[in-house]
């Protein structure tokens, strides 16, 4: 065979060989400065907004957290791994009405328009979602008005702007001016501020309440004293820290055990005028029935206001509706706070729904 013709296929060989590694190169080395420059153009609007939604005549404090995440694009490199790009990750949550807390966001920045279009990661996880107790929400929290599913927004320059919307509805307009960059810790500065507002919220209410329940009219009606404990605990969140979560302890005053004692779910509403309350507890088999056996699952439901019997706001009065489930009975509830509500009632010894807490005189007769 010709030596010269042995010697071009050769060297056509040796040169085809190495043409697969040096395109893995080029489509390496284009798949990474696609990703630095879709970083780059995300620089301006990275880092911590506050400022305001307004919803009708109500103007929510807010803040937004915006940072870098990545995102398959459908391709791959000649490594087999998938190419990413840079997108915008933002949470949002208000400084001001613990009905809002924190809501994930994903979407894309047209940097040429200064558009940023959003779209809610969890709209059934509670917080602007609308879901205050169960989902994922963290249990005590109040619930959200608001269903919301995106926001609409653009960056100025200086501020960032725009709409968010709800299911079928625009909640309102926010405007946001830029606080920190997106190295100064300020997702978990925000975390612990709305951890803060939760408690001190929540402080305003703990304590005890004392009062009693009417059933039923004429022959049926029925009177029983309740007590309603509430109190803080927390609740480990993803980032290692701890959220306040309210609860209260329930007590009714005409059985003589312990059977119908429950801690119940709180859902407390600030906001409203008079501010609202809604407590829950969970459906549970208590031991300790006749012949070993169990006593009926007891639930219970209270749904109230802090406010007088005229309606005027107050944290030192309850009143409302108690409804026992399983029997479908809801009766008139009206609390006052005390500093320690009576003693429980004892076997052989009826209790006494009207009788004042201890510290407390009985009006005298005239």
């Amino acid at each position: 065979m010709n030596l010269r013709f042995i010697f071009a296929i050769l060297v056509a060989l040796s040169l085809g060989a190495c043409a697969f590694p040096d395109d893995d190169r080029d489509v390496n080395n284009r798949s990474q400065r696609d990703l630095e420059a879709t970083q780059a153009r995300l620089v301006p609007i990275l880092g911590l907004w506050t400022g305001t939604l307004t919803r009708g005549t109500q103007n929510i404090g807010v803040e937004m957290l915006i940072a870098e995440g990545l995102a398959p694009t459908g391709g791959n490199n000649g490594a087999g791994d998938p190419i990413l790009r840079a997108e915008p990750r933002a949470t949002l949550y208000s400084t001001t009405d613990a009905r809002y807390p924190d809501q994930s966001f994903v979407g894309v920045y047209h940097e040429d328009t200064g558009l940023i279009l959003l779209t809610s990661q969890d709209r059934v996880q509670g917080g602007f979602g609308g879901q205050g107790q169960g989902s994922g929400a963290q249990p005590g929290a109040a619930a959200s008005p608001d269903d919301l599913i995106s926001m609409n927004l653009r960056y100025n320059g200086t501020t960032i702007q725009g709409i968010l919307r709800a299911r079928g509805y625009i909640v309102g307009n926010m405007v946001l001016t830029k606080r920190a960059g997106p190295s100064s810790g300020s997702e978990q500065d925000s975390e612990d501020r709305y951890n803060a507002l939760l408690r001190r919220q929540y402080q305003s209410v703990e304590g005890n309440f004392y009062g009693n329940v009417v059933e039923g009219v004429g022959a049926d009606k029925k009177t029983f004293g309740v007590c309603l404990n509430f109190f803080i605990t927390d609740t480990a969140t993803a980032s290692g820290r701890f959220r306040p979560v309210l609860k209260a302890f329930y007590r009714r005053y005409d059985v003589t055990t312990d059977s119908l004692r429950r801690t119940l779910n709180v859902t407390y509403n600030i906001n409203a005028t008079p501010s609202t309350v809604f407590l829950t507890s969970r459906d549970s088999t208590v031991p300790g029935g006749g012949g070993g056996g169990t006593f009926t699952p007891y639930t219970v439901e209270i749904s109230a206001t802090f406010s007088d019997s005229n309606n005027q706001p107050t944290l030192r009065q309850l009143t409302g509706t108690h409804t026992n489930i399983n029997l479908g009975q809801t009766g008139v509830l009206s609390m006052k706070r005390v500093t320690n509500c009576p003693p429980p009632p004892q076997a052989g010894r009826p209790s006494q729904p009207n009788k004042p807490p201890p510290g407390r005189k009985p009006p005298r007769r005239k």
